[in-house]
């Protein structure tokens, strides 16, 4: 995933079966910076593919793994759903 992010193509990445779960990666990458220098959320909230991120915030690490696997599928239905993709 990450050389997809960094090195592309792009035209792989805007997927949305990448292109979604490279946003959680992403995500979980910021979480993993701000705690780092003692930053913790006091809440955090989301919409659609957020609602997915928000719980995989530092203090769930232990679903991370189990949200990209989760994320990667639901982008490979939404883009199987879209016609002539």
């Amino acid at each position: 995933m990450s050389r997809l992010i960094f090195e592309g193509p792009e035209d792989r990445l805007t997927l949305t079966e990448n292109t979604q779960p490279a946003i959680l990666a992403m995500s979980i990458a910021a979480c993993r910076l701000l705690e780092s220098r003692g930053l913790t959320p006091a809440f955090v909230a989301g919409h659609s593919l957020g609602d997915i991120i928000r719980p995989t915030s530092p203090r769930a690490r232990s679903v991370w793994g189990d949200a990209l696997r989760m994320v990667r599928r639901r982008g490979r239905y939404m883009q199987e759903a879209v016609p002539g993709r």
